[in-house]
This record gives C-alpha cells, structure tokens and sequence, in this order.
C-alpha cells in the first residue's frame, strides 16, 4: 500500500504491515510491524521496489515469528537480517561476484 502524504495514516491502518508513506523526493516512511522507519528515496528504488521489500521483510520476520513463539522483535529483527545477508552473500557466490 502507498500512500502519499503522513495524514492517510490513522488508527484502522494499525495493524497492517508494509505500508508505505511518501513524504516528499527524499524520504519514504514504511512501517513494519508497527513501527515507522524513514527510508532515504535516493536510494535508486523506486517506491514499488521499495514496497516489495518492505513487504519481503515483514514475510520473513512472520515466518520468524511462526517458527519461534518466544523470541522478542529485536531478535527476530537480527535474525531476519542475518537470513537476508546470507541469501544475498550465496547469490553473490552463485555468480562469481563473492571477492
């Protein structure tokens, strides 16, 4: 979901995950499990791209979650990162790019 401008956010947005706010040219607002991360927009994605992956990660810390019910946010925000880094770091192998 995009949405422009900070006001569609309101209380039955809650507890959707993914969403995105376009603030201005520069900076992008997601919100992943609740809470808002200001992403820089010059980052060469596009707000689509950004999108998916927001939605990429709130799939990888659920499917996190479903599989460790008592690991806090913090952690599983570790873990999701480390599983990214790794698929990232074996498509890099994969293609010869891992000097």
């Amino acid at each position: 979901m995009i949405a422009h401008g900070i006001d569609t956010y309101g209380p039955e947005s809650n507890d959707l995950e993914g969403e995105l706010f376009m603030i201005d040219d520069i900076i992008i607002q997601v919100k992943i499990r609740g809470r808002m991360l200001s992403i820089p927009f010059n980052n060469g994605l596009s707000p689509l791209e950004i999108s998916t992956i927001t939605n990429q990660v709130v799939k990888k810390i659920t499917d996190i979650e479903e599989n460790n019910q008592t690991m806090d946010g913090s952690k599983m925000g570790i873990v999701a990162a480390f599983e990214f880094a790794t698929e990232l770091h074996n498509l890099k192998k994969n293609a010869g790019m891992d000097k």
